[in-house]
């Protein structure tokens, strides 16, 4: 596809997918747990075990052998490996009831008060309320109040800001309840850190790439901080690894923040519609670098980091390392599924497009047995109409991953094809051309996700 269509790939800023995890996978036949290198199994606990980032974990720690113990509010199916324990992490001693008697080792807290729902409003209103702030900032700035009330405001629409500290105490109840044989936390955050849902019009001092140890803290009330710096001033014995994603691809459906799930619901609509998949941001989105994360990767990075010296007491980006823009990926990604679309000045709002094709959802799901009857509690549209505001470059740099060892940096077009052939083959989404992902597929791609990070990076990082 090329600007002909409307899109331009002249700018194509990312490598070739070419099928990378299959060359990978035929180069690299692995044994996990003869990869690792705990001399016995350790008990893991994991918070949010039933969320996007939080069923990744699960599956990746069963995978390397953990004793993987996982909390819910309430009861969860038996799973093999897995022990789930009914616990309210908003409640300290419900926590320590679940995990009396039972020694923890590894903590990996994917946990968080549910984020606000997305306003749903079209791009255009986002950005020009995004102007009509900036606008206001040089004369907010002479009242220090008001510029904070401000950021305040911003920090409650976009969920940074939580004025009871209540992301902060799920953190402390659950490493309450792990007891004394902790030995170390992995806590996820995310490129809100940087200010990345503020940019450079909000955000003065904005800095892309994210860089670990350089680039500043954002202005306003930012959970992730709270967060972050409990882990750092604490005097426990245990050590911690903070992660930082960039926007997530995990695809396992029931996440307000997957884009896989927005991406994965709209391709197939379209293929099923047999309507053209226009690019869902407009041409100032499609122009953005940005960077993804996978949860099979961020999943891996967690628990190499709790093996590791070299992470720990470190926080860490965790991304494919790839920047790419949307103008790039898109046609490449629509090629993958025989599909034709095109970059328009408006966009699409995913809201607005599932409403139109909710019926059709609904009859595609009765005949395909899928696990959604209702496509608005799968597609997380809102999210992604929310995320197509962004027009400014949000790129991460891994650097400091790599130089740490760890190893499994995935092709952006790889994870996003990846993902939505496996919802496919998980009864998630209609058919979407090409081979879905069996089972047997999606765990070989979890055991080299685990398994790759055990080598040593390349002489090149270090």
């Amino acid at each position: 596809m090329s600007e002909a269509n409307g899109l331009d790939d002249s700018d194509k800023s990312y490598p070739d997918a070419n099928d990378t995890f299959s060359g990978q996978l035929r180069s690299c036949t692995v044994d996990v747990m003869a990869n690792s290198s705990l001399p016995t199994p350790r008990t893991a606990l994991v918070t949010g075990a039933t969320g996007l980032t939080g069923r990744a974990v699960v599956d990746t720690l069963v995978a390397s052998g953990r004793d993987v113990v996982a909390l819910s509010r309430t009861p969860q199916p038996d799973r093999v490996g897995v022990r789930w324990f009914v616990a309210d992490l908003k409640d300290v001693n419900s926590v320590r009831l679940a995990l009396f008697e039972t020694p923890i080792h590894e903590l990996y807290h994917c946990a968080q008060k549910p984020p606000p729902r997305p306003i749903p409003l079209p791009t255009r209103a986002l950005r020009v309320f995004t102007w009509m702030t900036a606008r206001m900032l040089p004369l907010l700035r002479r009242t220090p109040a008001l510029e904070a009330g401000l950021y305040s405001r911003l920090g409650r629409f976009t969920g940074v800001r939580d004025a009871q500290q209540e992301n902060l105490a799920l953190l402390q109840h659950a490493i309450a309840g792990c007891g004394s044989s902790l030995q170390h936390v992995v806590a996820i955050t995310g490129g809100r850190h940087y200010g990345m849902h503020l940019g450079p019009q909000l955000y003065a001092d904005y800095e892309s790439p994210y860089v670990e140890a350089s680039t500043p803290r954002a202005p306003g009330p930012n959970w992730y901080y709270d967060v972050e710096d409990h882990l750092r001033t604490s005097t426990a014995p245990w050590t911690w690894t903070v992660l930082r994603p960039s926007f997530i691809v995990g695809g396992g459906g029931g996440g307000s923040h997957d884009l896989g799930a927005a991406i994965g619901a709209y391709v197939a609509l379209c293929r099923a519609a047999a309507v053209p998949a226009d690019f869902l941001g407009d041409r100032r989105t499609a122009a953005a670098r940005l960077d993804l994360t996978s949860t099979k990767q961020l999943a891996a990075a967690a628990v190499w980091s709790a093996n590791e010296s070299a992470a720990a007491n470190q926080a860490f980006n965790v991304a494919t390392g790839r920047t790419f823009t949307w103008a790039a990926l898109w046609p490449d990604l629509l090629e993958k599924f025989g599909l034709d679309g095109e970059l328009t000045n408006a966009g699409v709002s995913l809201r607005s497009f599932t409403k139109r094709h909710s019926d059709r959802w609904a009859a595609l799901a009765h005949r395909e047995g899928l696990a959604h009857t209702e496509i608005g509690a799968f597609a997380a549209a809102e999210y992604a109409d929310q995320m197509m505001i962004l027009d400014w470059d949000a790129e991460f740099d891994v650097s400091a991953l790599r130089r740490a060892g760890f190893s499994y940096f995935p092709e952006p077009l790889d994870v996003l094809v990846r993902t939505v052939r496996e919802m496919a083959g998980a009864n998630l989404i209609p058919p979407v051309g090409g081979a879905e992902l069996s089972e047997a597929e999606q765990t070989a791609e979890v055991e080299l996700a685990i398994a790759l990070p055990t080598q040593r990076a390349r002489s090149e990082y270090t």
